[in-house]
């Protein structure tokens, strides 16, 4: 999907923000899976978008980070700008714009789906040194339906079960690529603080699957879901599953 052809660059950050106990969450969880031994110097950020997670890894692995992206417009919208603690090249993770064996920890946040994977594979192995780590941060065609969002929008659902990886399909296609498993996890993560923030993110269509569906059908499921989150029955914080894999060279 070409984000600069579509609004998502204008409105990713306020659509996709996460609370802080949430990033939080994900510095524990990226640093609890890594290995305990070896340096973590250099990371690639890949697909980093709006550089939501490029501060993240360089506070809690107190590493070099470098953010790679192919939207132009995504970039403009970044959010972490000290080159102390980050910079950012455009690029395509299948053409990558880094050398070979430069870099300790590729980290692919939300973005797998949108790679040719076979390409973007041969890529990462080729920028990593031996024995250093892949982390892909994903939903998989067995989690994807946990998002109640996709409740009133069932178009979009479809769109995401045919392109997300199955996880077997997901380790399957790593070792094809001179990938070992060495951790998986489930993390519940909390997307917002309650309906209203919920409806108003949702509302943004930040996400790549509501931007793909036809403006009537987007219309309709967004009346829909307006109505469920404005029910009396509706409180509390809405938590969600995404999944983290690591793999090593």
């Amino acid at each position: 999907m070409d984000y600069d052809r579509t609004p998502l660059p204008e409105v990713y950050r306020a659509a996709r923000t996460l609370p802080r106990e949430t990033m939080d969450l994900w510095g524990r969880a990226i640093r609890a899976m890594l290995p305990p031994a070896g340096e973590i110097a250099r990371v690639l950020d890949l697909g980093c978008g709006t550089a939501r997670f490029t501060g993240l890894l360089a506070d809690v692995l107190s590493a070099s980070v470098v953010g790679v992206e192919p939207s132009l417009r995504m970039l403009e919208e970044r959010e972490v700008r000290d080159p102390r603690r980050a910079r950012f090249v455009a690029g395509r993770a299948e053409a990558l714009p880094l050398a070979g064996g430069s870099v300790d920890l590729v980290f692919a946040s939300m973005v797998y789906h949108h790679l040719r994977a076979d390409a973007a594979l041969a890529e990462v192995a080729r920028v990593l040194r031996p024995g250093a780590s892949l982390m892909i941060r994903t939903p998989t065609r067995e989690s994807v339906a946990d998002f109640v969002y996709f409740g009133f929008f069932p178009e979009a659902l479809a769109i995401d079960r045919a392109r997300m990886p199955s996880r077997a399909g997901l380790v399957e296609a790593c070792g094809a690529a001179g990938f070992t498993l060495r951790g998986h996890e489930l993390v519940r993560q909390r997307f917002a603080e309650d309906h209203a923030d919920y409806y108003r993110k949702i509302a943004l269509r930040g996400l790549s699957s509501l931007q793909l569906l036809s403006d009537d059908a987007f219309a309709r499921g967004l009346r829909e879901f307006a109505a469920y989150c404005r029910s009396a029955a509706r409180g509390g914080p809405i938590d969600e599953t995404v999944e983290l894999f690591l793999f090593s060279r």
